[in-house]
């Protein structure tokens, strides 16, 4: 890419790849085809300058991905169109684990300090900010079917939230942290 770093990169398995970087105050993307070498550049999301990208996030389709920008922007990008579908501005500082999209690509899903997380509508941009535990998250996860998201935190405890009501259904206490899930 024409910018001064690449960011973390991310690909399905036999899909193309995809990386993003950070270029003068804006999120970029670029889709590599490995077979042919052949790449198309997507358009740029905001973001703010010194922000580096998390790891991309893909629905299991492969039709959507989003990229955090470690600073308080999340850009989705409709990969069958090649077109932004939403950049979202998040109330925090996202954490080091990204974003999360739901599985049929309605929410993004994002941890945020203090223990909770954001649950942002990629239609509407609507954000609701779910209360954390006392220790910080390091892993959030839907469930396949989108009916629960998981949030793993430093004290090795996991907690469960309902995706309709976003209200804790269930805390397990673990062992160790989770670092993913």
């Amino acid at each position: 890419p024409p910018g001064d770093r690449r960011d973390p990169q991310g690909g399905r398995p036999e899909g193309p790849i995809r990386a993003s970087y950070g270029e003068g105050g804006r999120r970029c993307a670029r889709v590599t085809e490995p077979r042919s070498g052949q790449f198309q550049d997507l358009p740029p999301g905001e973001s703010n300058d010194g922000c580096t990208a998390t790891t991309p996030a893909f629905t299991p389709d492969g039709r959507l991905m989003a990229i955090a920008d470690s600073c308080i922007h999340v850009t989705v990008w409709d990969l069958s169109s090649g077109h932004v579908r939403r950049t979202i501005v998040l109330p925090d500082r996202v954490s080091a684990s990204g974003a999360r999209l739901s599985p049929d690509g309605r929410y993004v899903l994002v941890i945020v300090p203090g223990g909770g997380f954001v649950r942002a509508d990629v239609s509407t941009g609507r954000i609701v900010e779910v209360p954390g535990a006392l220790a910080e998250g390091n892993v959030l996860a839907p469930s396949p079917d989108g009916r629960f998201y998981a949030i793993g935190r430093q004290d090795g405890t996991v907690d469960l939230y309902d995706a309709r009501s976003l209200r804790l259904v269930r805390h397990h206490t673990l062992g160790d942290a989770s670092q993913s899930m």
